[in-house]
């Protein structure tokens, strides 16, 4: 399996996979699509991405520094209207699942 490259005719492509049908797939099929597939990733990847992820960041950055200025201004009046909703426990279970999905994809990052 060769790579696809732009500029290729995919319906000539298509036409020649249709004319060499195969019972089985190749014995490393597997292994050919996932490096096909990285490669892709790799190529459509650019200097924009880190600047992407930089400006994701800082607007995190900004948008936790706004949270914690509003919490700090308006005082206990916003959490004791939060806490009258109902139970507070449900605003225990929500910054649990925040942190650990912000923890996980930060663990996933790394590993790439």
């Amino acid at each position: 399996m060769r790579p696809l490259q732009s500029g290729h005719n995919t319906d000539r492509l298509i036409a020649r996979a249709l004319r060499e049908a195969q019972d089985e797939p190749p014995t490393d099929f597997a292994a050919q699509t996932a490096a096909f597939v990285l490669k892709a990733a790799q190529a459509h990847r650019g200097p924009n991405d880190r600047l992407e992820s930089r400006l994701q960041w800082a607007v995190l950055a900004v948008l936790i520094a706004a949270t914690g200025v509003t919490l700090f201004w308006m005082g206990g009046r916003a959490l004791a209207s939060l806490a009258s909703i109902g139970s507070a426990g449900w605003i225990y279970a929500v910054a649990i699942c925040v942190i650990l999905s912000l923890a996980l994809q930060h663990m996933m990052q790394r590993s790439e």
